[in-house]
């Protein structure tokens, strides 16, 4: 993590940014498999207008870039409107409903879940066609949106799916 410190005060709302605290945080996770970078995760914050030149100017936003076969690379940012002109404040509640959105849309699968610790596990192995699964051709059968959203490990398993690849079709 590099942190860099405001060279001028700011007023940011009701807040003082003095000068000297901090203004700006560069964090970077690898995730690495026998020394290799498989995952790197950066992400770039600041506040007050100060921003170094020693960083990489990117847009603002989201964006995951994905090298492989084929390569790939998306771009997300969430605004209260980006044909109308608002307040710094609608931008601000904006973000805060986009990133609550995320949470909120995870309640029903959580109630739905049973006791105990979860995995992504599942999910994995969906993705990298491992798993025990008893669809046709080593497919799971395509279920309705419905069994999607009604769909736990458990009652996967009970239908003799283990590796959930289901979830992943939608």
């Amino acid at each position: 993590m590099e942190a860099i410190p405001a060279e001028q005060d700011h007023q940011i709302f009701d807040h003082l940014l003095a000068a000297g605290t901090t203004a700006g945080q560069r964090w970077n996770w690898v995730g690495r498999r026998n020394g290799e970078a498989l995952i790197e995760i950066e992400t770039l914050w600041t506040v007050g207008g100060e921003y170094p030149g020693h960083w990489p100017k990117p847009a603002h936003g989201w964006t995951l870039t994905i090298e492989g076969d084929p390569s790939m690379r998306t771009h997300s940012m969430s605004l209260a409107s980006f044909t109308r002109d608002a307040t710094i404040e609608e931008h601000v509640r904006s973000a805060s409903v986009a990133t609550g959105m995320q949470i909120l849309n995870a309640v029903p699968a959580v109630c739905e879940a049973p006791p105990g610790f979860a995995s992504t596990l599942p999910l994995i192995r969906s993705h990298t066609g491992s798993g025990d699964c008893t669809g046709v051709n080593g497919y799971c059968r395509r279920v309705t949106k419905k069994e999607v959203r009604a769909a736990t490990v458990t009652s996967a398993r009970k239908r003799g799916c283990d590796c959930l690849r289901y979830i992943t079709l939608w």
